[in-house]
């Protein structure tokens, strides 16, 4: 019966991760972000991106982040729409120094920690291949509980795929997302971060963590269908989750892979 059970739940997942790739396949509209340089700002840590980034994911739907020896500095949010990919293969996208704010997050975000959102407008077909993503911090965001500082943010989205994508110096989650169907989180490393990898939320379905390693300062992968109400952005259920190949550093101090459950009234 074990087997049986195990066998579907694969079966499931490879069909999720094969609907993922045709719609990412269906893409065509492809820009390099260097297109976009007459956007970028001077600042006294260098060239902000955040203009150019933001007006390239606006206008077309693959943006290749070519490598560079500078960084590509970030100063405010930036938002991504449904049918978007973002290439970063040898690239470093960086926060500014201090800064408290996720660097990504997709359009139809929806807080649902006090109620169910309304998942009509939900977001589809978000992907980020590749890039080193890191913030200045030395330590955790200054408050645990506090309406919570993360890197990447997605919620209400359906078809999201991270791959091959390496984080550091994040001062809380590296990535946390929740309200998502068909996610897929593959060869994610974490250098010198300060809490959570990955902090998954409920009310979520088809999900794939797998191939994760690194340094964290708490769970390398959070299963939270029920969580802290300042640090979810919602609650509820959590259907056909694998996780495969979770490799925690050794330097970590806490390690683990947490499922948290619980009632939320």
């Amino acid at each position: 019966m074990h087997d049986h059970i195990k066998q579907s739940i694969y079966e499931k997942l490879a069909a999720m991760e094969q609907a993922n790739d045709e719609k990412l396949a269906a893409l065509r509209d492809r820009i390099s972000l260097g297109c976009y340089h007459s956007f970028v700002r001077k600042s006294k840590w260098g060239n902000i991106w955040t203009d150019a980034l933001q007006k390239a994911l606006d206008e077309h739907e693959i943006i290749e982040i070519p490598a560079s020896d500078e960084p590509y500095l970030i100063d405010r949010t930036v938002t991504i729409t449904s049918n978007r990919r973002i290439e970063a293969e040898g690239a470093v996208i960086r926060l500014i120094p201090g800064a408290l704010f996720t660097m990504l997050q997709n359009e139809h975000m929806k807080d649902g920690t006090h109620s169910p959102i309304d998942p009509t407008d939900r977001d589809v077909n978000i992907s980020i291949n590749g890039g080193i993503w890191e913030e200045s911090a030395s330590a955790r965001c200054g408050c645990p509980d506090e309406k919570y500082h993360t890197n990447m943010l997605f919620t209400n989205l359906e078809s999201l795929s991270l791959t091959n994508m390496t984080f550091r110096h994040a001062a809380g989650f590296a990535v946390q997302t929740g309200d998502l169907k068909n996610g897929l989180f593959e060869n994610l490393q974490f250098i010198e971060c300060y809490a959570d990898g990955l902090h998954l939320n409920g009310n979520s379905e088809n999900i794939i963590a797998r191939h994760i390693k690194g340094e964290v300062g708490d769970d390398l992968v959070a299963l939270n269908v029920y969580d802290w109400q300042m640090s979810s952005y919602n609650f509820g259920p959590m259907r056909t989750v694998l996780c495969e190949d979770l490799d925690q550093a050794p330097s970590s101090p806490y390690k683990a892979l947490r499922i948290e459950p619980g009632l939320y009234t």
